[in-house]
């Protein structure tokens, strides 16, 4: 079988559990351990969300003898958001919008993912999808949210758009005026 059971009742202090608890990265390292058999151990973990914001996982990367790179916690949140947005290709029924202030970072980690029903209610948005529109990271879309409140009275239109030329990059003014592609 596959995995390990990392509560801290089992084996103690150790990042993946400590951030499946708190739903945040986190490295635990040497002797913040809480078994002393575990000093020469580092864990970075970081935790990945479903579109719906449950807590699904943890990427956790532990080393032996060394300590964890600089870049490493980094990574495992860009690689962790990269997981989540996959998530996203498994919703049916919608269409997904792929934006960001900078056309350069869409197809990234950090492009934003919004899935739209047919009638234009937004049902789901990704992490960086909802800092760009302004909306809180942990708060839910209500299904009053419509691309009309986002883009205002051409928020269909831009949307209808979108998908006949699904390729080409557009960009979508905000109704604050800020542009999104």
């Amino acid at each position: 079988s596959t995995g390990r059971v990392v509560l801290e009742n089992e084996i103690g202090t150790r990042a993946p559990g400590c951030s499946l608890r708190e739903g945040r990265s986190l490295i635990v390292d040497s002797n913040q351990h809480y078994l002393s058999e575990l000093d020469r151990f580092f864990c970075a973990a970081v935790p990945i969300r479903s579109p719906e914001g449950h807590l699904v996982g943890v990427l956790d990367v532990t080393g032996v003898n060394s300590q964890p790179p600089l870049w490493l916690q980094e990574r495992l949140n860009m690689t962790a958001l990269a997981i989540e947005n996959r998530l996203y290709l498994e919703f049916q029924d919608c269409s997904l919008l792929h934006v960001h202030a900078d056309p350069r970072l869409i197809d990234t980690p950090f492009e934003g993912i919004i899935a739209v029903a047919p009638d234009g209610r937004l049902l789901h948005a990704n992490r960086s999808a909802k800092c760009l529109l302004g909306l809180d990271r942990e708060s839910k879309l209500t299904t009053s949210t419509s691309l009309e409140a986002l883009f205002g009275a051409r928020g269909q239109r831009i949307f209808n758009k979108l998908r006949m030329f699904p390729d080409e990059t557009h960009s979508m003014p905000l109704t604050n005026g800020h542009p999104l592609f």
